[in-house]
This record gives structure tokens, sequence and C-alpha cells, in this order.
């Protein structure tokens, strides 16, 4: 079986992310934990500059975890997230395929699965996209082990957000297309793992790639783009 292949049908398994954050650079705001429809999709939109706008049932759909009691009612993002990993994992194949200095026998697989590691996506993506600020979802993680130092309350935190990343992707693919959400990828995520001089994210010799893509993309596309990190 091809690598290509195992990748496509392999389920990555995301390993704790040993960076510590303050949980409350991450908590959900009091202000959104009961927002409405209106204002989770007015929270995506101006995100994502407002080009691409998001249906009210839409963003409440993407920005409900399934642990919250709100999912019993109006649903909630696993089906989304499903979808968006794999999204995720086609266009970030096709953005190394594209690297002129990607070498022929490199594990895709293993670059793949680390670069979109679902807690490296929520600590950096769910950060810069603001996620933590209108997510519905309820945390198990006991606040009193936390406390005391026995229990890291970002672990589930990240992974929670992560999903949510990957949830949204899905649903930019499922609303607006396949190349809105090429697009979107290379303009509102891949710049957000760019993380230089770090095993996280995407490995710094594809930095050069990437940033060259997002200017392409950024310059043909419809989109207002996220800033790219700092090189």
């Amino acid at each position: 079986m091809s690598t290509t292949l195992r990748l496509f049908k392999s389920c990555s398994t995301a390993a704790t992310v040993s960076r510590s954050r303050t949980r409350s650079q991450f908590e959900t705001h009091p202000a959104f934990t009961n927002g409405t429809s209106e204002e989770l999709a007015s929270h995506l939109n101006k995100t994502f500059g407002g080009i691409l706008v998001f249906p009210p049932e839409l963003a409440t759909r993407l920005l409900t975890h399934a642990s919250h009691p709100a999912s019993k009612s109006v649903g909630h993002n696993a089906r989304f997230a499903f979808n968006g990993r794999r999204i995720l994992e086609a266009y970030f194949l096709m953005f190394l395929h594209s690297c002129p200095n990607i070498n022929s026998g490199a594990d895709y697989a293993n670059i793949t699965s680390n670069a979109l590691n679902t807690y490296t996506l929520g600590e950096h993506v769910g950060r810069e996209w603001g996620i933590g600020k209108v997510l519905k979802w309820k945390s198990m993680v006991d606040l009193h082990m936390v406390a005391k130092g026995m229990d890291n309350g970002n672990v589930g935190l990240h992974k929670v957000l992560g999903t949510t990343v990957e949830a949204i992707i899905g649903g930019v693919y499922h609303q607006f297309g396949a190349t809105e959400a090429h697009k979107f990828f290379h303009t509102h995520l891949l710049p957000h793992i760019l993380l230089k001089g770090t095993p996280q994210g995407v490995p710094d010799t594809y930095h050069s790639r990437a940033m060259q893509l997002y200017k392409s993309v950024n310059g043909s596309a419809t989109l207002s783009p996220s800033p790219p990190l700092t090189q």
C-alpha cells in the first residue's frame, strides 16, 4: 500500500503537547457560553474577514462541542470535524508534493500527522481564531486537581479547540466548496503552524514554500487572510 493511501486511511494519534499555557488564555468566555446563533456567526465572519458569510445555524453547529448540553438540541461539530480532518490531510499532502525540496523518501504520513496534530491546532490555530471565547463546551477537568498541579487542564482544552478547528475546515468545505476551502487552508490555517525552531507544526524546511503559496493565494483569493506568523 502506498504512503499516500496509508495517509488517507489512517487516523492520526495526537501526542500531548508539552508547551504549557495558563488556562485563562483559552477559557470559554462567559458572555458567549450561551451565545446566540447570530453572535457565533458574527465571530466567524469577523475572524475571517467577513468575505465568507457563515449561516447562523452552521456557525452554531461548528462552535458547539458534543460535551455541551446544547448539543442535544442544536447538534454538535463531530461530523464536520471528522470530514475536516481528512480535508486538512489532503490539502497538506498536496502542499508537501508542491515543495521543490521535498525528499522523495520522506515519511509523508509522519510529517502530516505531526504538523496537523489536533493539540497543536488547538493551541496555535484555535488561539489565533479566538475559538475559546465563543466555543460551547463543558470541561471534564477537575479544577481542584489542576490547582494542586496534579493535572494539566490545558491538554483537554487544546484537544477540544483543535477538534473545532478541524470542524471549521469541514464547515468551509461543506458551505463554500473545495476551491474556497483550499484557499482558506493556505491563508488562514497553514501560516499559524509554521512554528520555527520547534518540533511542532510544519518542519522549518518547508516554511518558505508555505509563505510563497500564502502570498500567491492571497493575491488571487477573495478571502481576507489571517496575518502570517513572523518568520
